[in-house]
């Protein structure tokens, strides 16, 4: 039997596109200062959803938050302040975790997640990147990337996807129209894969159309992380500290690192992986060799001077 909810899983099919090559660079870098997107809803402060705001670990978090804000002062204003912003601690969660909404402003923490930090640097890290999050506006799953829009053949697939949905909503309440509709699901998922398939192309790497808004994160969280003067070691050391990677998963990407430090643009990459987060090793690849060593190596600089 057909019903409106099966069009909808349709629509959300996301196939995984052709390999490319692990030595290649991520295509699309990160603008120094380009630290928000769209606009924030305003209105009222947030409220912390299942979180004392009188805890020792609330305040420690909201001082934290401060002094990223005010030394991000161009990003934390307006609809964006931090007073506009919910930085809560959820008692109930029991796993090491940190979530973020961006549509309501709200930045969450599982007491595991705190107990974890061995300073203020590595909680300021997280709380960095789910930051990024906020200010990015992150919508997550189905959200492409903005500069895709700018590639003509991501540009014309996402217009005839957007037109085929539109269709198959009609036809959906209409009803009685199994067979057109999932003919035109089918083209759908073509487009889908086609639309992936560049947003992969564009970054020069397999699997970038489900970890692009990871990547994104991370590297304007590093910003503002730097920006607020804590010190860069402990963004990748907690990364590894809330992963699940063995101390010989640490010791081979420590080599890969090194290595691509010595042998700038020939050094093999570690791989991204097939999940919404990009592996660990990843994450502090492309952060210590992409953006602090290269790509940002004159802000880093300038930051280190003052």
């Amino acid at each position: 039997m057909f019903n409106y909810a099966s069009v909808i899983a349709v629509l959300l099919v996301v196939s995984t596109a052709c390999a490319f090559p692990t030595r290649s660079g991520s295509q699309v870098k990160h603008i120094w200062g380009e630290t928000t997107r769209g606009a924030p809803l305003a209105g009222a402060p947030a409220q912390c959803p299942n979180s004392d705001p009188q805890t020792q670990q609330v305040t420690r978090l909201r001082q934290l938050a401060n002094r990223i804000a005010q030394s991000n002062g161009d990003t934390f204003q307006g609809a964006l302040d931090m007073s506009q912003m919910c930085i809560g601690v959820n008692a109930a969660w029991s796993n090491i975790d940190a979530r973020t909404q961006p549509e309501v402003k709200t930045v969450m923490f599982s007491p595991s997640m705190l107990m974890i930090a061995q300073n203020d640097d590595e909680l300021a890290a997280v709380l960095s990147h789910e930051l990024a999050h906020v200010t990015l506006q992150h919508a997550g799953f189905g959200e492409a990337p903005p500069r895709a829009s700018l590639d003509p053949d991501f540009a014309d697939a996402q217009a005839r996807a957007s037109a085929l949905q539109s269709e198959i909503a009609k036809l959906a309440k209409m009803g009685g129209r199994d067979k057109e509709i999932f003919a035109l699901s089918e083209q759908f998922a073509q487009l889908q894969k086609s639309m992936n398939e560049r947003i992969d192309a564009i970054y020069g790497e397999k699997n970038a159309h489900l970890s692009w808004f990871e990547q994104e994160a991370d590297e304007v969280g590093a910003e503002f992380f730097v920006k607020a003067g804590f010190k860069k070691e402990f963004y990748l050391s907690m990364l590894w500290r809330s992963s699940t990677a063995s101390v010989e998963d640490y010791q081979k990407c420590q080599k890969l690192i090194e290595a691509a430090l010595q042998q700038p643009g020939s050094a093999a990459r570690p791989e991204r992986g097939n999940k919404v987060h990009p592996t660990t090793c990843w994450r502090a690849f492309h952060l210590k060799v992409d953006e602090w060593s290269h790509a940002h190596a004159s802000e880093i600089g300038t930051l280190g001077s003052r």
